[in-house]
Protein backbone atom coordinates (compact mmCIF):
# COMPACT_ATOMS: atom_id res chain seq x y z
CA UNK A 1 0.00 0.00 0.00
CA UNK A 2 1.22 3.43 -0.83
CA UNK A 3 1.60 5.54 2.50
CA UNK A 4 1.48 8.38 0.16
CA UNK A 5 -2.57 7.86 -0.34
CA UNK A 6 -2.96 7.21 3.45
CA UNK A 7 -5.99 9.62 4.15
CA UNK A 8 -4.99 12.41 6.79
CA UNK A 9 -8.00 10.91 9.35
CA UNK A 10 -5.98 7.32 9.70
CA UNK A 11 -3.22 8.87 12.13
CA UNK A 12 -6.07 11.02 14.00
CA UNK A 13 -8.17 8.04 14.71
CA UNK A 14 -5.44 5.94 15.28
CA UNK A 15 -3.87 8.00 18.15
CA UNK A 16 -7.49 8.43 19.68
CA UNK A 17 -7.73 4.33 19.39
CA UNK A 18 -4.35 3.97 21.45
CA UNK A 19 -6.06 6.53 23.60
CA UNK A 20 -8.80 4.65 24.28
CA UNK A 21 -6.78 1.43 25.06
CA UNK A 22 -4.75 3.21 27.85
CA UNK A 23 -7.82 4.50 29.25
CA UNK A 24 -9.75 1.17 29.37
CA UNK A 25 -6.52 -1.30 30.27
CA UNK A 26 -8.69 -3.02 32.50
CA UNK A 27 -11.53 -3.84 29.41
CA UNK A 28 -14.38 -2.44 31.50
CA UNK A 29 -16.10 -1.39 28.63
CA UNK A 30 -18.93 -3.53 26.95
CA UNK A 31 -17.89 -5.77 24.20
CA UNK A 32 -13.81 -4.95 25.20
CA UNK A 33 -12.81 -8.28 25.79
CA UNK A 34 -13.69 -9.68 22.98
CA UNK A 35 -11.77 -7.06 20.40
CA UNK A 36 -9.63 -5.75 23.18
CA UNK A 37 -8.81 -2.39 20.98
CA UNK A 38 -6.99 -4.00 18.74
CA UNK A 39 -7.38 -4.00 14.57
CA UNK A 40 -6.47 -7.01 12.08
CA UNK A 41 -3.85 -5.76 9.52
CA UNK A 42 -5.77 -3.68 6.98
CA UNK A 43 -7.40 -5.48 3.97
CA UNK A 44 -5.63 -5.20 0.41
CA UNK A 45 -6.96 -3.39 -2.47
CA UNK A 46 -7.09 -6.88 -4.13
CA UNK A 47 -9.02 -8.38 -1.40
CA UNK A 48 -12.03 -6.00 -0.66
CA UNK A 49 -12.55 -5.47 -5.06
CA UNK A 50 -12.93 -9.71 -4.78
CA UNK A 51 -15.09 -9.39 -2.02
CA UNK A 52 -17.18 -6.11 -3.92
CA UNK A 53 -17.62 -8.40 -7.00
CA UNK A 54 -18.08 -11.45 -6.02
CA UNK A 55 -21.45 -10.18 -4.07
CA UNK A 56 -22.01 -7.52 -6.95
CA UNK A 57 -21.46 -4.42 -4.67
CA UNK A 58 -19.48 -1.99 -3.46
CA UNK A 59 -18.74 -0.65 0.22
CA UNK A 60 -19.68 2.34 1.45
CA UNK A 61 -16.61 4.69 0.97
CA UNK A 62 -15.48 5.45 4.59
CA UNK A 63 -16.26 1.78 5.60
CA UNK A 64 -14.33 0.25 2.65
CA UNK A 65 -11.57 3.53 3.39
CA UNK A 66 -11.33 1.84 7.31
CA UNK A 67 -10.87 -1.84 5.92
CA UNK A 68 -7.90 -0.84 3.58
CA UNK A 69 -6.10 1.99 5.62
CA UNK A 70 -7.18 1.44 9.76
CA UNK A 71 -7.95 -2.62 9.41
CA UNK A 72 -9.61 -5.78 8.24
CA UNK A 73 -11.93 -6.25 11.49
CA UNK A 74 -11.36 -5.56 14.79
CA UNK A 75 -11.91 -2.89 17.83
CA UNK A 76 -14.57 -1.04 17.40
CA UNK A 77 -19.14 -0.38 19.53
CA UNK A 78 -20.41 -3.75 21.31
CA UNK A 79 -18.16 -6.80 20.15
CA UNK A 80 -16.53 -5.23 17.39
CA UNK A 81 -16.52 -3.91 14.11
CA UNK A 82 -16.83 -7.04 10.79
CA UNK A 83 -13.81 -7.71 8.30
CA UNK A 84 -14.22 -9.25 4.87
CA UNK A 85 -13.92 -13.19 6.07
CA UNK A 86 -17.08 -12.09 8.79
CA UNK A 87 -19.13 -10.08 6.20
CA UNK A 88 -18.79 -13.18 3.70
CA UNK A 89 -19.84 -15.50 6.10
CA UNK A 90 -22.57 -12.91 6.81
CA UNK A 91 -23.95 -13.22 3.43
CA UNK A 92 -24.64 -16.87 3.51
CA UNK A 93 -28.25 -15.60 5.11
CA UNK A 94 -30.53 -15.15 2.47
CA UNK A 95 -32.41 -12.37 3.81
CA UNK A 96 -29.54 -9.99 4.03
CA UNK A 97 -29.66 -9.67 -0.12
CA UNK A 98 -26.65 -7.37 -0.30
CA UNK A 99 -27.75 -6.29 -4.11
CA UNK A 100 -31.04 -5.35 -3.13
CA UNK A 101 -32.41 -2.00 -2.27
CA UNK A 102 -33.22 -1.63 1.87
CA UNK A 103 -37.06 -1.14 2.72
CA UNK A 104 -36.12 0.00 6.41
CA UNK A 105 -35.58 3.72 7.23
CA UNK A 106 -35.20 5.80 9.99
CA UNK A 107 -38.33 6.27 12.33
CA UNK A 108 -40.52 3.76 11.06
CA UNK A 109 -44.08 3.79 12.13
CA UNK A 110 -45.13 0.33 13.86
CA UNK A 111 -47.31 -0.01 10.90
CA UNK A 112 -44.45 0.46 8.32
CA UNK A 113 -42.48 -1.84 10.62
CA UNK A 114 -44.98 -4.75 10.72
CA UNK A 115 -45.77 -4.68 7.39
CA UNK A 116 -41.92 -5.40 6.84
CA UNK A 117 -41.31 -7.66 9.39
CA UNK A 118 -44.28 -10.08 9.89
CA UNK A 119 -44.28 -12.64 6.37
CA UNK A 120 -47.72 -13.50 7.90
CA UNK A 121 -49.19 -10.37 6.76
CA UNK A 122 -47.28 -10.31 3.15
CA UNK A 123 -47.36 -11.63 -0.05
CA UNK A 124 -44.26 -13.74 -0.76
CA UNK A 125 -41.90 -12.18 -3.79
CA UNK A 126 -44.02 -9.27 -2.95
CA UNK A 127 -42.02 -7.78 0.30
CA UNK A 128 -38.63 -8.19 0.67
CA UNK A 129 -36.80 -9.14 3.66
CA UNK A 130 -36.79 -6.54 6.32
CA UNK A 131 -33.17 -7.07 6.32
CA UNK A 132 -32.66 -6.85 2.37
CA UNK A 133 -30.05 -4.08 1.46
CA UNK A 134 -28.14 -4.24 5.03
CA UNK A 135 -24.75 -4.87 5.38
CA UNK A 136 -24.32 -6.58 9.09
CA UNK A 137 -21.00 -4.92 9.97
CA UNK A 138 -21.02 -6.21 14.18
CA UNK A 139 -22.92 -7.79 16.80
CA UNK A 140 -24.02 -6.33 19.99
CA UNK A 141 -24.91 -9.66 21.46
CA UNK A 142 -27.47 -11.57 21.64
CA UNK A 143 -29.67 -10.56 18.35
CA UNK A 144 -29.20 -7.59 17.98
CA UNK A 145 -26.61 -5.89 14.96
CA UNK A 146 -24.96 -3.22 13.55
CA UNK A 147 -26.00 -2.99 9.80
CA UNK A 148 -24.66 -0.33 7.63
CA UNK A 149 -27.45 0.39 4.55
CA UNK A 150 -25.97 -0.04 1.42
CA UNK A 151 -27.78 1.92 -1.47
CA UNK A 152 -30.04 4.56 -2.12
CA UNK A 153 -30.13 7.67 -0.36
CA UNK A 154 -29.09 6.42 3.14
CA UNK A 155 -26.24 4.70 1.92
CA UNK A 156 -23.35 4.63 4.31
CA UNK A 157 -26.42 5.34 7.14
CA UNK A 158 -25.09 2.97 10.63
CA UNK A 159 -28.10 1.72 12.18
CA UNK A 160 -28.88 -0.84 14.92
CA UNK A 161 -31.50 -4.08 14.44
CA UNK A 162 -32.77 -7.34 16.01
CA UNK A 163 -32.30 -10.19 14.34
CA UNK A 164 -35.88 -11.44 16.12
CA UNK A 165 -37.73 -8.47 14.43
CA UNK A 166 -39.23 -7.36 17.36
CA UNK A 167 -38.84 -3.78 16.99
CA UNK A 168 -38.14 -1.44 14.12
CA UNK A 169 -34.07 -0.58 13.63
CA UNK A 170 -32.23 2.51 15.12
CA UNK A 171 -30.57 4.81 12.65
CA UNK A 172 -27.66 6.52 15.05
CA UNK A 173 -27.26 10.22 14.02
CA UNK A 174 -23.86 10.40 12.62
CA UNK A 175 -24.86 10.26 9.07
CA UNK A 176 -21.72 8.25 8.28
CA UNK A 177 -19.40 5.19 9.58
CA UNK A 178 -15.66 7.07 10.79
CA UNK A 179 -17.85 9.95 12.84
CA UNK A 180 -20.01 6.97 14.47
CA UNK A 181 -16.38 5.26 15.09
CA UNK A 182 -14.95 8.34 16.44
CA UNK A 183 -17.53 9.29 18.56
CA UNK A 184 -16.93 6.14 20.19
CA UNK A 185 -13.34 6.39 20.52
CA UNK A 186 -14.15 9.81 22.15
CA UNK A 187 -16.39 8.30 24.84
CA UNK A 188 -14.11 5.69 25.50
CA UNK A 189 -11.24 7.61 26.62
CA UNK A 190 -13.89 10.44 28.05
CA UNK A 191 -15.03 7.55 30.52
CA UNK A 192 -18.79 7.33 29.63
CA UNK A 193 -21.26 4.86 30.46
CA UNK A 194 -21.82 3.36 27.09
CA UNK A 195 -23.00 0.37 27.16
CA UNK A 196 -25.74 1.50 24.49
CA UNK A 197 -23.75 3.24 22.65
CA UNK A 198 -25.31 5.41 20.11
CA UNK A 199 -28.44 5.34 21.29
CA UNK A 200 -28.14 8.47 22.74
CA UNK A 201 -26.74 12.19 21.54
CA UNK A 202 -23.59 13.02 21.49
CA UNK A 203 -21.71 15.58 23.13
CA UNK A 204 -20.22 16.96 26.90
CA UNK A 205 -23.16 17.63 29.55
CA UNK A 206 -22.24 21.59 28.80
CA UNK A 207 -22.80 21.03 25.08
CA UNK A 208 -26.13 19.01 26.03
CA UNK A 209 -27.08 22.05 28.14
CA UNK A 210 -26.91 24.28 25.01
CA UNK A 211 -28.72 21.97 22.86
CA UNK A 212 -31.43 21.69 25.10
CA UNK A 213 -31.32 25.25 25.53
CA UNK A 214 -31.49 25.60 21.93
CA UNK A 215 -34.78 22.66 21.41
CA UNK A 216 -37.90 23.58 19.96
CA UNK A 217 -40.29 20.61 20.91
CA UNK A 218 -40.46 17.94 23.56
CA UNK A 219 -38.98 14.93 21.80
CA UNK A 220 -36.32 17.12 21.08
CA UNK A 221 -35.62 18.06 24.56
CA UNK A 222 -36.15 14.19 25.72
CA UNK A 223 -33.58 13.13 23.80
CA UNK A 224 -31.05 15.61 24.78
CA UNK A 225 -32.35 14.86 28.61
CA UNK A 226 -31.90 10.92 27.83
CA UNK A 227 -27.73 11.68 26.76
CA UNK A 228 -27.15 12.51 30.25
CA UNK A 229 -27.40 9.21 31.41
CA UNK A 230 -24.06 8.49 29.28
CA UNK A 231 -22.13 10.58 31.99
CA UNK A 232 -20.64 8.94 35.39
CA UNK A 233 -20.63 12.50 36.96
CA UNK A 234 -22.59 15.45 36.51
CA UNK A 235 -20.38 18.86 37.07
CA UNK A 236 -22.10 21.31 39.38
CA UNK A 237 -23.16 23.68 36.86
CA UNK A 238 -24.95 21.45 34.92
CA UNK A 239 -26.87 20.32 38.34
CA UNK A 240 -27.34 23.47 39.08
CA UNK A 241 -29.03 24.19 35.93
CA UNK A 242 -31.09 21.24 36.10
CA UNK A 243 -32.41 22.09 39.91
CA UNK A 244 -33.35 25.91 37.95
CA UNK A 245 -35.08 24.15 34.85
CA UNK A 246 -36.80 21.66 36.64
CA UNK A 247 -38.40 23.94 39.02
CA UNK A 248 -39.49 26.34 36.22
CA UNK A 249 -40.70 23.71 33.66
CA UNK A 250 -44.80 23.49 33.00
CA UNK A 251 -44.68 20.17 30.93
CA UNK A 252 -44.90 17.27 33.27
CA UNK A 253 -43.24 14.33 31.69
CA UNK A 254 -39.88 16.79 30.90
CA UNK A 255 -39.78 17.72 34.34
CA UNK A 256 -40.34 13.82 34.98
CA UNK A 257 -36.98 13.42 32.90
CA UNK A 258 -35.26 15.86 34.45
CA UNK A 259 -36.12 14.41 37.91
CA UNK A 260 -35.01 10.91 36.89
CA UNK A 261 -31.76 12.47 36.10
CA UNK A 262 -31.73 14.22 39.44
CA UNK A 263 -32.32 10.79 40.94
CA UNK A 264 -29.88 9.40 38.78
CA UNK A 265 -27.08 11.46 39.85
CA UNK A 266 -27.85 11.19 43.97
CA UNK A 267 -29.16 15.11 44.20
CA UNK A 268 -30.07 15.90 47.43
CA UNK A 269 -33.01 18.17 46.36
CA UNK A 270 -34.64 15.70 44.75
CA UNK A 271 -37.64 14.99 47.43
CA UNK A 272 -38.36 18.76 47.54
CA UNK A 273 -39.35 18.48 43.42
CA UNK A 274 -41.21 15.47 44.00
CA UNK A 275 -43.48 16.93 46.74
CA UNK A 276 -43.60 20.13 44.42
CA UNK A 277 -44.53 17.45 41.33
CA UNK A 278 -47.40 15.62 43.50
CA UNK A 279 -48.96 18.64 44.72
CA UNK A 280 -49.46 19.92 41.23
CA UNK A 281 -51.38 16.25 40.64
CA UNK A 282 -49.21 15.08 38.37
CA UNK A 283 -49.16 11.70 40.03
CA UNK A 284 -48.38 9.50 36.72
CA UNK A 285 -44.88 11.81 36.22
CA UNK A 286 -43.88 11.64 40.23
CA UNK A 287 -44.66 7.68 40.60
CA UNK A 288 -42.53 7.05 37.22
CA UNK A 289 -39.56 9.18 39.39
CA UNK A 290 -40.44 6.73 42.60
CA UNK A 291 -40.45 3.97 41.00
CA UNK A 292 -37.28 4.97 39.44
CA UNK A 293 -33.91 3.51 41.21
CA UNK A 294 -36.17 2.25 43.84
CA UNK A 295 -34.44 4.79 46.67
CA UNK A 296 -36.20 3.60 49.46
CA UNK A 297 -36.67 6.60 51.72
CA UNK A 298 -38.88 8.11 48.77
CA UNK A 299 -40.51 4.81 48.24
CA UNK A 300 -41.36 5.05 52.42
CA UNK A 301 -42.32 8.65 51.94
CA UNK A 302 -44.63 8.74 49.72
CA UNK A 303 -46.69 4.87 50.10
CA UNK A 304 -49.51 6.55 52.01
CA UNK A 305 -50.06 8.92 49.62
CA UNK A 306 -49.48 6.57 46.64
CA UNK A 307 -52.81 4.76 48.19
CA UNK A 308 -54.80 7.46 48.28
CA UNK A 309 -54.39 7.35 44.72
CA UNK A 310 -54.33 4.26 44.14
CA UNK A 311 -58.45 3.76 42.72
CA UNK A 312 -57.84 6.18 40.14
CA UNK A 313 -54.43 5.46 39.08
CA UNK A 314 -54.63 3.45 34.93
CA UNK A 315 -51.67 2.53 32.92
CA UNK A 316 -48.29 2.94 33.58
CA UNK A 317 -49.27 4.91 37.02
CA UNK A 318 -50.99 1.25 38.26
CA UNK A 319 -47.67 -0.26 37.25
CA UNK A 320 -46.01 1.70 38.68
CA UNK A 321 -47.67 2.07 42.09
CA UNK A 322 -48.02 -1.81 42.16
CA UNK A 323 -44.58 -2.30 41.61
CA UNK A 324 -43.64 0.04 44.07
CA UNK A 325 -46.05 -1.91 46.70
CA UNK A 326 -44.18 -4.86 45.77
CA UNK A 327 -40.41 -3.43 46.68
CA UNK A 328 -41.84 -2.23 49.81
CA UNK A 329 -43.85 -5.69 50.87
CA UNK A 330 -42.24 -5.51 54.13
CA UNK A 331 -43.46 -2.04 55.38
CA UNK A 332 -46.46 -2.03 57.58
CA UNK A 333 -48.12 0.28 55.11
CA UNK A 334 -48.19 -2.27 52.73
CA UNK A 335 -50.33 -4.98 52.61
CA UNK A 336 -53.17 -7.32 50.43
CA UNK A 337 -55.99 -6.42 52.24
CA UNK A 338 -55.55 -2.77 50.87
CA UNK A 339 -55.66 -4.23 46.94
CA UNK A 340 -59.04 -5.15 47.88
CA UNK A 341 -60.91 -3.19 46.00
CA UNK A 342 -58.16 -2.69 42.26
CA UNK A 343 -59.92 -6.53 42.07
CA UNK A 344 -62.93 -5.42 41.62
CA UNK A 345 -62.08 -2.86 38.80
CA UNK A 346 -63.04 -3.43 34.87
CA UNK A 347 -61.47 -0.53 33.79
CA UNK A 348 -57.71 -2.15 33.93
CA UNK A 349 -55.85 -3.20 30.96
CA UNK A 350 -54.36 -6.34 30.80
CA UNK A 351 -50.71 -4.59 31.80
CA UNK A 352 -52.49 -3.77 34.92
CA UNK A 353 -53.74 -6.64 36.16
CA UNK A 354 -50.95 -8.95 35.52
CA UNK A 355 -48.79 -5.76 37.59
CA UNK A 356 -51.41 -6.21 40.81
CA UNK A 357 -51.24 -9.89 40.56
CA UNK A 358 -47.61 -9.85 40.58
CA UNK A 359 -47.82 -7.68 43.61
CA UNK A 360 -50.36 -9.82 45.40
CA UNK A 361 -47.99 -13.08 45.07
CA UNK A 362 -45.40 -11.08 46.52
CA UNK A 363 -47.30 -10.14 50.03
CA UNK A 364 -47.92 -12.20 53.30
CA UNK A 365 -51.40 -11.41 53.93
CA UNK A 366 -52.97 -13.10 50.53
CA UNK A 367 -55.73 -14.73 52.14
CA UNK A 368 -57.25 -11.28 52.95
CA UNK A 369 -57.74 -10.39 49.24
CA UNK A 370 -59.72 -14.12 48.69
CA UNK A 371 -62.94 -12.98 48.57
CA UNK A 372 -62.35 -10.22 46.28
CA UNK A 373 -59.48 -12.14 44.34
CA UNK A 374 -62.24 -14.83 43.42
CA UNK A 375 -64.66 -12.28 42.00
CA UNK A 376 -61.75 -11.75 39.47
CA UNK A 377 -60.92 -14.66 38.90
CA UNK A 378 -64.64 -15.61 37.80
CA UNK A 379 -64.78 -12.67 35.59
CA UNK A 380 -61.46 -13.11 33.82
CA UNK A 381 -61.31 -14.60 30.49
CA UNK A 382 -57.58 -13.85 29.50
CA UNK A 383 -56.15 -17.71 30.24
CA UNK A 384 -52.45 -16.60 30.50
CA UNK A 385 -53.58 -13.84 33.15
CA UNK A 386 -56.07 -16.63 34.65
CA UNK A 387 -52.59 -18.72 35.18
CA UNK A 388 -50.69 -15.93 36.80
CA UNK A 389 -53.67 -15.71 39.24
CA UNK A 390 -53.22 -19.34 40.36
CA UNK A 391 -49.79 -18.77 40.80
CA UNK A 392 -50.30 -15.73 42.67
CA UNK A 393 -52.29 -17.68 45.19
CA UNK A 394 -50.04 -20.56 45.77
CA UNK A 395 -49.44 -22.02 49.00
CA UNK A 396 -53.17 -21.03 50.56
CA UNK A 397 -55.13 -23.31 50.92
CA UNK A 398 -59.20 -22.32 51.59
CA UNK A 399 -62.01 -23.94 50.48
CA UNK A 400 -63.61 -21.14 49.02
CA UNK A 401 -59.87 -21.05 46.90
CA UNK A 402 -60.38 -24.74 46.01
CA UNK A 403 -64.01 -23.89 45.21
CA UNK A 404 -63.08 -21.47 43.17
CA UNK A 405 -60.23 -23.72 41.04
CA UNK A 406 -62.98 -26.85 40.64
CA UNK A 407 -65.31 -23.95 38.48
CA UNK A 408 -62.21 -23.13 36.16
CA UNK A 409 -61.42 -26.69 35.39
CA UNK A 410 -65.51 -27.70 35.41
CA UNK A 411 -65.18 -25.07 32.53
CA UNK A 412 -62.11 -25.54 30.76
CA UNK A 413 -61.57 -29.19 30.97
CA UNK A 414 -64.26 -30.03 28.49
CA UNK A 415 -62.41 -27.59 25.90
CA UNK A 416 -61.77 -29.20 22.91
CA UNK A 417 -57.53 -28.45 23.05
CA UNK A 418 -57.73 -29.46 26.25
CA UNK A 419 -58.84 -33.31 25.39
CA UNK A 420 -56.58 -33.04 23.05
CA UNK A 421 -53.50 -32.34 25.17
CA UNK A 422 -54.80 -35.18 27.26
CA UNK A 423 -54.83 -37.43 24.44
CA UNK A 424 -51.26 -36.41 23.27
CA UNK A 425 -50.54 -36.99 27.01
CA UNK A 426 -51.26 -40.46 26.54
CA UNK A 427 -49.09 -41.28 23.97
CA UNK A 428 -45.78 -40.31 25.69
CA UNK A 429 -43.87 -42.55 27.95
CA UNK A 430 -44.86 -42.52 31.01
CA UNK A 431 -48.52 -42.42 30.18
CA UNK A 432 -49.97 -38.33 31.59
CA UNK A 433 -46.77 -36.72 31.01
CA UNK A 434 -47.51 -32.90 29.42
CA UNK A 435 -47.33 -32.46 25.73
CA UNK A 436 -44.74 -30.42 24.94
CA UNK A 437 -47.23 -28.36 22.61
CA UNK A 438 -49.77 -28.02 25.25
CA UNK A 439 -52.19 -25.28 24.38
CA UNK A 440 -53.08 -21.78 26.73
CA UNK A 441 -56.37 -23.91 28.12
CA UNK A 442 -54.17 -26.67 29.01
CA UNK A 443 -51.49 -24.57 30.73
CA UNK A 444 -54.43 -23.37 32.61
CA UNK A 445 -55.14 -26.79 33.55
CA UNK A 446 -51.88 -27.58 34.43
CA UNK A 447 -51.49 -24.87 36.76
CA UNK A 448 -54.84 -25.44 38.79
CA UNK A 449 -53.23 -29.16 39.24
CA UNK A 450 -51.01 -28.26 41.67
CA UNK A 451 -53.89 -27.59 43.88
CA UNK A 452 -54.43 -31.07 43.89
CA UNK A 453 -51.18 -31.85 45.24
CA UNK A 454 -53.12 -30.56 48.63
CA UNK A 455 -55.56 -34.02 48.18
CA UNK A 456 -52.46 -36.32 47.91
CA UNK A 457 -52.49 -36.25 44.24
CA UNK A 458 -49.98 -36.04 41.54
CA UNK A 459 -50.11 -34.76 38.11
CA UNK A 460 -50.92 -37.95 36.33
CA UNK A 461 -53.80 -38.90 39.13
CA UNK A 462 -55.08 -35.29 38.66
CA UNK A 463 -55.34 -35.20 35.12
CA UNK A 464 -57.22 -38.86 34.77
CA UNK A 465 -59.42 -38.03 37.51
CA UNK A 466 -60.40 -34.44 35.25
CA UNK A 467 -61.31 -36.80 31.93
CA UNK A 468 -63.27 -39.64 33.54
CA UNK A 469 -66.79 -37.44 33.99
CA UNK A 470 -68.17 -40.03 36.31
CA UNK A 471 -64.96 -39.92 38.89
CA UNK A 472 -64.52 -35.85 38.37
CA UNK A 473 -68.38 -35.41 39.93
CA UNK A 474 -68.17 -37.59 42.46
CA UNK A 475 -64.54 -36.62 43.89
CA UNK A 476 -66.01 -33.08 43.41
CA UNK A 477 -69.36 -33.04 45.27
CA UNK A 478 -67.27 -34.70 47.81
CA UNK A 479 -64.41 -32.17 47.93
CA UNK A 480 -66.68 -29.82 48.16
CA UNK A 481 -69.19 -31.27 50.97
CA UNK A 482 -66.10 -31.14 53.49
CA UNK A 483 -65.74 -28.68 56.42
CA UNK A 484 -63.82 -25.90 55.94
CA UNK A 485 -60.19 -25.76 56.94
Amino acid sequence: MDTKSVPPWVSHMTALLNQARETDKQLHVFGAQTHKYTLQPPATETAVLEFEKKHGIRLPEEYRDFLLYMGNGGAGPYYGIYGLPALDAEAEDDFYSYQADPVVFPDMSAEDWDLAADPDEKLEDTYPDPFTGILPIGSQGCAYMTGMILHGPLRGRILYYNMDRCQPPFFVRETGFLAWYERWLREVTAGYNIFWFGMNRDGSPGQLMEQYRQAKDQQEKEEILNGYYKFRELPKEQQDWLRQSCGQETDMDIRMHMMKIMAHFHMEDLRQQLETLWELKAWPQALSVIRYKGIREIQEAFLERIWEQFHALQGDAFQDACYIFRTRKDSPQVSAKRLNEAFLRSDLDQTSRRSLLACLEELSDREAVLDHFIVYLAAETDTRLLIEAIHSMHGIRDKRLTAAYIRLLETYRVCENVQEDYRNSQKKTPPGSWPPDVSPEGRLILAAMKYFRLFGMDKPQAWKLLMDEQRWKAWKQDVLKQPAT
